[in-house]
């Protein structure tokens, strides 16, 4: 899968995106996505990103609607997910790319360990894996 930040739509690369959010079926998938953050989610991420972020609930959004590619557009382009460049291209945010893992788990251990910000600080550049 690629990790682009961002994916021109209708390209070849957007389409590989969107067939790995397709292979999530309604009524089993428990992924999520966060219109807010523009991320899709497991079910359990999402639990815990709430737990930082409890004003990204109401932007929450099920398989039932970024399964049917008009709604997900649509959504992306109302959360600002979509650019168009000069040429009148439109490119979307990778909601599956992988960015910032490593500073939510320190923000994870900082809260569930009631621990100050800087106790981390040496962690944050000593591995890419944390």
């Amino acid at each position: 899968m690629n990790d682009k930040e961002e994916l021109a739509i209708n390209s070849l690369e957007y389409q590989e995106m969107y067939e790995v959010i397709m292979k999530n079926k309604p009524r089993t998938s428990r992924d999520i996505l966060c219109a807010k953050c523009w991320k899709m989610q497991s079910f359990w991420q999402h639990k815990r990103h709430l737990q930082f972020y409890e004003n990204h609930a109401p932007f929450t959004i099920n398989a039932k609607i970024y399964m049917i590619e008009e709604k997900f557009l649509e959504t992306a382009r109302n959360a600002g997910a979509v650019r168009i460049d000069e040429q009148g291209v439109e490119y979307i945010r990778n909601p599956l790319r992988v960015i910032g893992e490593r500073q939510n788990t320190i923000r994870y251990l900082q809260k569930k360990f009631n621990v100050k910000k800087d106790v981390y600080d040496d962690l944050k550049h000593e591995s890419k894996d944390f």
